[in-house]
This record gives structure tokens, C-alpha cells and sequence, in this order.
């Protein structure tokens, strides 16, 4: 993080960070910076680049050698990278991925022909003296220039073209007419290219941390220990590079560092109500929490986590949280831990040890007392392993008995995390084991309603991508209108991360024509929308059209993007009384399907349907999109509606929606994500919903009472009534 940031003065042979030298010596406050291959930077160092990136803080970046605050937002930064899936979590979010395909070796001839040999020919002046065989070039592609790209052609290239013009400058061998390179002469010239050695560590700059930088006595002694053991390696010994790496982090631990600031509730309520549009609740919550703080009180076993879909603000809000308490903000990702080494490091004895996540982030942080959120605690990777298990690392970060002497397996002293501030975010709060949810406090986070997501952007999206993209709002208006289209056709999202990317792109291609030239203001309407971003991907309203026919039912279900529509498809055909289910159905929506067959088979007369159709009768269910996997109780009620609509030629209404799991004695149980199903009814064309009567009273207030006015909610108790509701009346000559 220092190569960032720079070193605290103190330090011997201190210096600023790259990005202060590379100003410094470019002369300019605005060039075009590239951050060049950020997919090989570690956790810290990205967490550090945020500073700079981060365009509502890198008009004040800060470093720590200049003392003095930056401003770097007139800088155009431009990232590369080979693998963007090795990028650091904390930077992916801030780069707009443009990926370029490596060529051909077609492609690489016409670079060669065109492009690099003149360019090596004129560095070697070897213009008019050496020419290139077509089928050289081809040997040269084929064998030395297996890559993507065309560097190792080029390094081939200037590798001949040297020889070349070694031959011109010998007296006695100096060619009569041009050199051909050919064939052979590839094969001849080509060789590895040389390495390069690097110079010695500054150790006395370490020595001076350890010594006299206020470390616990602990961490004092096993640097001191490490120091003594490090004078008499030599520098080009292999446990020289290893104990100067791990003294680096052992010393750049923020032992005493804090920052804070006293808890204004008055600011915070505000400065909640500035950023966040909605979430009442939530807000309130957390209002609730820091009040409790404030006055020495709460249980610091107990850590805030938002649940909800992408794009709600879960992130948003633990950085308000950071900002009301002063303090720093440091985010871990948690998806995909399958190692508690990845949180609390490897053995020193390991080849590549490094410290774990959350020693990282401390580091790059620079003080000991920061908002970490622990990013996506759903996706960690499950363990059958007594030992190495990331869930249980996790608890022990979180346990307040036990993290003042959290262990860090690289580090081997103890580090005090009881003054940092968690919070947790996740998508969907079942897969959160039951110890671990035992540590949170769980505050929902639902996705939005239309009206909400028109007013967050009216409010914030336009004017924040107006202001990343050159523009004002004299220079450019979005409609109502507008607004409106990009919320109904363009996107399909619980939260407003697509719905920010579209903005942006409007915003580009109106940048675009001002910067060629047309500086007339820009009114973005529907139709102007549509000229820039092409037809709408989706027109949700005619998802209600796949109801027009029997057999098929729209339920809903929560996923950990949000709300969704299901459709539930049934069909009979002459057979044995088999039940076939299709559509990657998990353990509990198949159960789910058993019982809803079960159900009408017991209660068939009652809708006109013979009791022995099972006999000679096979009934398949399918629950499109067949390759996403689906799992849950909530499309009970669906499936049987499908069911009997199949069986009686009753079709389903089209503008209606439903949820719910069902019982073999005809009963609708409660089920979760009520706004989240309701808000996916909406956007799939439902104008009613039916919901279990025992969710009537579970969180109604959270709709909104524009969402309640455009969906008639319906609550059932039995799945009678539901049916009552949902199926149109029974046509005429028709029996089961």
C-alpha cells in the first residue's frame, strides 16, 4: 500500500507513492495515467488504488510522505490486465471491462509487415539494407510467438534486425546488397532473452519501526528476534527475501493508529436521507445501533449484516456507517472462500506465504479501528474438513471473547480486532449457516419499486454519471419519461446497478457528439433513448401472454438477485400414471410438485375432474429456464393451478401472479421475500398478486403505497380459494 500512498516521513529513505513520483515527473496534473497489469497487485495495494480512483474521494488524495492533500480528478485513468478475474474485489467494481481478443495468426503477419519490422528496421537504420521473407515471418509466428499478443514477435523482430546490423558494422563481412532474413536465420538468431537482477532491501528503515514504533511487547520481541536472524543471512539466501517479507508486514500493521469521529446522530440521519432513497427500516435500524454505541451501551458480539439483492446499497450503507463515525472503510470479499488460510494466512514455512485477507486490508488501511465489511458471507465455500474450514476462521474474527488476540497464522503475534467495526452483507440469508447468523443482526434490504428507482435516479444516477462524464445539467436533461423507459424496458434488476450503467451509457453518447463537435443541448426523451441504446431488451407486459393457454400457471420466487417470475407448465399425455419434472427442480420444489398431484387426485370431483384419470394418465411439470437450477416451497400454489388448469381446460388468468407453499389437506403456508415476489410480479404484468393470509400482516408496510396501489394483493388460506381467484370460469362441455 506504501507504493500507493508513500511512506510516513519518518521512515529512513522515505518516499512518495508511484502515483506522486509518475506526476512529478510527467509535469502535469491531467495526463492519461495507465495503471498497467492491476491483475497482479495484491488485496492491499488495490484497496489503496480506491483512494485514487474513487472519484468522490480522489480530489483529496492523500500522501503519506506530501502530507498534504492531491487532486487527482482530472487525471484520466486507464487499467490494464490479462486475467480480469485475478483482478482485486475492492477495484473490480470501479473498471468498465473492455476486452480485447488476442489475434490470429493471420492478424500477427499483418502486424509484423506493417507495423513492427519497419519500426525495428528504423531503430537498427537499417532502411533499404534488409528485408523480411514472408515464410520467415511465418516460422518466426509459428515458433516464437506462441502468445496472444505480439510482444514476443516484436522482441523476434529486433533480435534478427540487431544481428542484421552487427553484420553491417563488421569491415570484413559487410554484406554487397540487402539482407534476407530467412528461414534458416531464424532458426540461427533466436534465443531466451536475459534476465535481471534487482537491488537490496532497506532493513534499517524496518529496525527503526520495530524499535521505536510503540509495538506490543510481544510483536517487539519477535521482531527484534527476526532482525538478529536477518544480519546474518546473506542478502541472496532464500530465508533472507523470507524474513524481510514477513518483517515488512509484521511492521506495517496498524498497532496504534486509529481515526474517529464523535457520533452526530443529526448528521447521520441526514446524511442517510441524502444517499440512500427508501430503506426506511434499515436506516432506522442503524440509527437504532450507532445511538446505542453512542452511549457506551450495545453487545459487541453483535454484527450488522444487510441481506438483499445486488444493487440495493448494501455497500452504500456501511460506507455511510464508516462516514458518520469517521472512520476508514476496508471490504473483504468472501465469495468463494474455500481456506481459512485465506483469512488468517499461511505457515512462514510455506513457499509464497502471505499474510490472510483481513491483515491485508489492515495494512493498506492504516489504522486499526475501520469499517470492514465482510462482502457476500453467502458464497463462502462449505467445508467437510475439521480443520481449515473458513466459516469457522470467520467466527473467530467475530467472536468478542477471542478477536483482541486474533492469531494470524504468517504474523504469529497476536492482533487486537476488537475496535474494528464489522458489518456483513449478503444476498440471501438462508445460506448463511445457523452459528454464524447467531453473530449477525439481520436487517433485510428489499429491492425497489419502480417509483423508488425513478426517484434514485432522478436523485443521484443522472447527476453522478453527468458529472464522471464531462456534462452538466444545462448541457443535458433526462425526461420523466425517459427515466421512466429505461426503468421498464431497459433493465430488469431488484436494485439500480443496471439502471446506473445505462444512464452512463446515454450519458457517453451525448459526450460523444459534444466532444465532435455538436454543443446543442441534449434532451433525452423516450425516443432519444431509444436512438441511443437501440429497442428495449425486454417489454415485460408481454410475459403475460405465455398465460393465454391452459396448463400454465405464473408463480413467483426469491433468488439471490431478487424477486422472480416462474412459469409452471403442465401437461397430461395417454400413459401410466407416471409424473415426469423437468427444469433442474431442487429436493423441495419436487416434494412441492408430489404434493400438489396428490392434492388433486384426492380432490379431482370437485372440479369436474374423474377420480381414476391418474390411471391412464401421465402428467409432466416443467419450470422454464430449464438450465438455471430453482429450488423452494414457494411455487406450491402455482403448481397446483397449473395442475387443474391442465386437467379442467380452465386457463389462468394472465395479470395474475402467486406464492405460496401448500399443504396435502389444502392449506397455503407463509413464505419470505414478499416485496421482492411482489415487485417481480409487477415487472412481469401481474396486476394481482395472491399471497398466504399469514403473511397479510409481515412487513405490508415495506411496499410502499404506490406499489400497493398498482397490485391488488389477494390473501388465501386454502388453495381453494386460491383457485377460486386464479382460474377462469369452466368452459362449457368440457369434463375431466
Amino acid at each position: 500500500a506504501s507504493d500507493v500512498h508513500g511512506d510516513q516521513r519518518g521512515w529512513a529513505a522515505a518516499q512518495p507513492g508511484r502515483l506522486v513520483r509518475q506526476l512529478q515527473s510527467v509535469g502535469a496534473r491531467n495526463p492519461v495515467f495507465v495503471l498497467d497489469e492491476i491483475d497482479k497487485i495484491g488485496e492491499a495495494a488495490g484497496v489503496a488504488l480506491l483512494d485514487a480512483l474513487d472519484p468522490t474521494r480522489n480530489a483529496a488524495f492523500h500522501d503519506h510522505y506530501l502530507e498534504v492533500p492531491f487532486d487527482l480528478s482530472e487525471v484520466f485513468f486507464v487499467a490494464t490486465a490479462n486475467v480480469p478475474g485475478r483482478i482485486p474485489t475492492a477495484l473490480r467494481n470501479r473498471l468498465e471491462v473492455i476486452e480485447l481478443a488476442g489475434y490470429s495468426e493471420a492478424e500477427k503477419l499483418e502486424i509484423a509487415k506493417r507495423i513492427l519490422v519497419p519500426a525495428r528496421v528504423l531503430d537498427h537504420r537499417l532502411t533499404g539494407l534488409i528485408e523480411f521473407d514472408d515464410r520467415a515471418l511465418g516460422k518466426l509466428i509459428r515458433d516464437h510467438a506462441h502468445e496472444m499478443g505480439v510482444r514476443a514477435l516484436d522482441r523476434a523482430v529486433s533480435a534478427l534486425c540487431r544481428r542484421a546490423a552487427l553484420r553491417f558494422e563488421a569491415p570484413g563481412d559487410r554484406p554487397p546488397g540487402k539482407v534476407t532474413v530467412t528461414e534458416s536465420m531464424v532458426a540461427e538468431v533466436l534465443g531466451a532473452p536475459a534476465g535481471h537482477g534487482e537491488g537490496l532491501p532497506d532493513v534499517e528503515r524496518l529496525r527503526a519501526i520495530i524499535e521505536l514504533g510503540g509495538l506490543p511487547p510481544e510483536a517487539r520481541r519477535q521482531g527484534k528476534r527476526e532482525l538478529d536472524l536477518l544480519s546474518v543471512n546473506s542478502p541472496g539466501d532464500s530465508d533472507y527475501n523470507r524474513r524481510f517479507d514477513y518483517l515488512r508486514w509484521l511492521a506495517g500493521l496498524p498497532w496504534n493508529a486509529r481515526r474517529e469521529a464523535p457520533i452526530d446522530l443529526r448528521r447521520t440521519r441526514k446524511l442517510l436521507d441524502e444517499r440512500h432513497c427508501g430503506l426506511a427500516k434499515a436506516k432506522e435500524r442503524i440509527l437504532e445501533y450507532l445511538a446505542v454505541r453512542k452511549l457506551g451501551g450495545g453487545d459487541r458480539g453483535s454484527i450488522l449484516c444487510f441481506i438483499g439483492p445486488p444493487g440495493v446499497g448494501k455497500t452504500s450503507l456501511a460506507r455511510s456507517i464508516a462516514d458518520a463515525m469517521g472512520r476508514k472503510l476496508a471490504v473483504i470479499s468472501c465469495a468463494g472462500l474455500s481456506d481459512e488460510t485465506e483469512l488468517r494466512g499461511h505457515n512462514r514455512t510455506w513457499t509464497g506465504a502471505q499474510p490472510g485477507r483481513i491483515v491485508r486490508q489492515l495494512v493498506g488501511i492504516g489504522v486499526r479501528n475501520p469499517v470492514l465489511v465482510l462482502d457476500e458471507i453467502d458464497k463462502m465455500q462449505r467445508t467437510n474438513r475439521s480443520a481449515g474450514d473458513p466459516e469457522a476462521a470467520l467466527l473467530h474474527v467475530l467472536d468478542p471473547v477471542q478477536n483482541d488476540r486474533f492469531a494470524d497464522h504468517y504474523v504469529e503475534v497476536p492482533f487486537d480486532l476488537s475496535e474494528v467495526f464489522f458489518v456483513a452483507t449478503a444476498n440471501v440469508q438462508d445460506m448463511i449457516t445457523v452459528p454464524l447468523q447467531d453473530r449477525l443482526e439481520v436487517i433485510e434490504l428489499p429491492g425497489y419499486s419502480e417509483d423508488e428507482k425513478f426517484r434514485i435516479a432522478k436523485s443521484h444516477l443522472v447527476e453522478r454519471q453527468l458529472a464522471r462524464n464531462g456534462l452538466t445539467a444545462a448541457q443535458v436533461r433526462f425526461t420523466d419519461g425517459a427515466l421512466h423507459t429505461l426503468i421498464g424496458g431497459y433493465t430488469r434488476e431488484a436494485g439500480v446497478r443496471d439502471l446506473e450503467r445505462r444512464i452512463a451509457a446515454v450519458c457517453r453518447k451525448v459526450a460523444l457528439r459534444r466532444a465532435e463537435g455538436d454543443e446543442s443541448p441534449a434532451e433525452i426523451t423516450e425516443a432519444a433513448v431509444a436512438d441511443l441504446l437501440g429497442a428495449p431488451r425486454r417489454v415485460d407486459t408481454v410475459l403475460s401472454e405465455r398465460i393465454g393457454r391452459p396448463g400454465v400457471a405464473m408463480g413467483l420466487a426469491r433468488t439471490p438477485a431478487g424477486g422472480e417470475v416462474l412459469f409452471v407448465e403442465a401437461r397430461r399425455m395417454r400413459g401410466a400414471g407416471a409424473l415426469t419434472l423437468t427444469g433442474q427442480l431442487g429436493g423441495v420444489m419436487q416434494e412441492s410438485a408430489r404434493a400438489a398431484l396428490s392434492w388433486l387426485r384426492a380432490n379431482a370431483p370437485r372440479y369436474g375432474v374423474d377420480p381414476g384419470f391418474y390411471e391412464n394418465t401421465d402428467v409432466h411439470l416443467h419450470v422454464p429456464a430449464g438450465a438455471v437450477p430453482k429450488d423452494g416451497p414457494s411455487a406450491g400454489v402455482a403448481m397446483t393451478a397449473a395442475l387443474v388448469s391442465e386437467l379442467t381446460g380452465r386457463t389462468v388468468r394472465g395479470d395474475l401472479a402467486m406464492t405460496g407453499e401448500i399443504t396435502l389437506s389444502g392449506n397455503v403456508l407463509p413464505v419470505g421475500g414478499i416485496k421482492d415476489k411482489v415487485l417481480a410480479a409487477r415487472r412481469g404484468g401481474a396486476v394481482q398478486v395472491i399471497l398466504p393470509k399469514q403473511n397479510e400482516s409481515e412487513g405490508i408496510d415495506d411496499l410502499g403505497e404506490d406499489l400497493r396501489r398498482e397490485v391488488d394483493l389477494r390473501y388465501v388460506s386454502t388453495i381453494d380459494e386460491a383457485l377460486d381467484l386464479a382460474l377462469s370460469p369452466p368452459p362449457h362441455g368440457r369434463g375431466g
